[in-house]
């Protein structure tokens, strides 16, 4: 048995954390036994005592001068915890999280992993960049993420690309979406929906402005904002209910809040918008993909890698909400296109993004790290 020991940023649940119990719930546990590093309680911690992994609680501190002492006195602490539960790989998540992890691992003799989930946005300074000698292997999500790391022409051979995984057997298409409308009280209309936690990078505005210019064309269609706020609490909701009534979308925009479960509504949808610029490898795309949910997308970060436009989905120039909604207001009276790239949709996350795949690629890689096999050099 092989312990690995999992330092995770964030105790609430987004994207990132979804695909962590997804990877521990495909984990070869006659193998790899599991350890979570969290800095407090909250309903991640919850989701993890229900998998019965064992789980312990350090707050790791920003980088910051003044943190210096809470610094040393957060690696002092992981060491003892690597040191008690005889970790031979950590699996680390965000910069101070990973320098962290590096630097007690390296004391311990034992192997790094950083895994990296997000592009840079609005001037974010790269950390892991500035030190990726200190990882002995990164996983990015999306080859748009593995490009933050290319240099001298080249990505270096210890970072990998392990896409997202989606559990088919559990996002499986609506039966019947009218049904699923009746239910929810959206009647017969069209139902244009997002998923998505509501903090400022997700660009939740772009899609009130969007249902907004659609909204004064025609009356026909609802649109709907599947998610909470991941950190800022009722100020944000409050901004955001604010320009949903200035812009007119009273009746209009249906707010469901955040949701454990976001099945029961996706399967309502008839198109699925997303507009997050700089986007990696969008989990809440890939669930609409596997649910025959047709998506339209900005083509930018890493959309493209999902998406194949017109085939299994819509993808439009980066920020050029004028041609997301001549594309869209015609696709709202297709039925016959809208279901055609809803099927292409399935098959192609069950051709690249099934869950088995993820896992399998992210054992294989603790596997050659614990071996001590040379990592092959990336492709690209």
């Amino acid at each position: 048995m092989v312990d690995i020991l999992y330092v995770h940023n964030s105790s609430l649940i987004s994207g990132g954390e979804r695909s962590l119990l997804q990877l521990w719930a495909n984990l070869d546990r006659r193998v790899y036994t599991p350890h979570v590093v969290l800095p407090k309680e909250g309903v991640f911690a919850q989701e993890i005592r229900r998998m019965g992994i064992d789980l312990v609680f350090l707050d790791v501190p920003p980088l910051r001068p003044w943190t210096a002492l809470r610094f040393i006195l957060a690696r002092r602490c992981l060491a003892q915890i690597v040191l008690a539960k005889n970790i031979r790989l950590i699996h680390s998540y965000t910069p101070r999280n990973n320098l962290l992890s590096s630097w007690v691992a390296h004391k311990a003799g034992i192997k790094v992993i950083w895994h990296e989930r997000n592009l840079l946005w609005r001037g974010e300074n790269d950390i892991s960049r500035q030190f990726i000698a200190q990882a002995d292997a990164l996983i990015c999500n999306s080859a748009a993420v593995a490009e933050r790391f290319r240099s001298n022409g080249s990505v270096p051979p210890k970072v990998r690309v392990i896409l997202n995984g989606i559990d088919l057997q559990r996002f499986l298409p609506a039966p019947n979406k009218a049904a699923v409308k009746e239910r929810l009280g959206w009647g017969k209309k069209k139902v244009v929906g997002i998923v998505t936690n509501l903090e400022p990078r997700k660009g939740v505005e772009t899609f009130l402005d969007v249902a907004a210019a659609i909204v004064r064309q025609r009356r026909d269609i609802l649109f709907v904002v599947v998610g909470g706020c991941y950190g800022s609490g009722d100020r944000r909701m409050d901004v955001l209910r604010q320009r949903a009534t200035a812009l007119g979308l009273d009746g209009y925009l249906f707010w469901v809040g955040f949701q454990a479960d976001v099945r029961p509504y996706v399967g309502g949808f008839d198109i699925s918008l997303h507009v997050t610029e700089k986007e990696a490898c969008s989990r809440a795309i890939l669930e609409s993909m596997a649910m025959r949910v047709p998506v339209m997308a900005f083509a930018d970060g890493g959309n493209a890698e999902l998406i194949n436009d017109g085939i299994n989905g819509i993808l439009v120039p980066a920020g050029r909400v004028d041609i997301l909604i001549e594309r869209l207001m015609p696709l709202l009276d297709r039925d016959v296109e809208l279901s055609r790239l809803g099927q292409a949709a399935r098959a192609r996350v069950q051709s690249v993004f099934d869950v088995r795949r993820n896992a399998a690629q992210t054992q294989a890689l603790y596997y050659e790290l614990l071996s001590g096999c040379a990592l092959p050099a990336q492709q690209g």
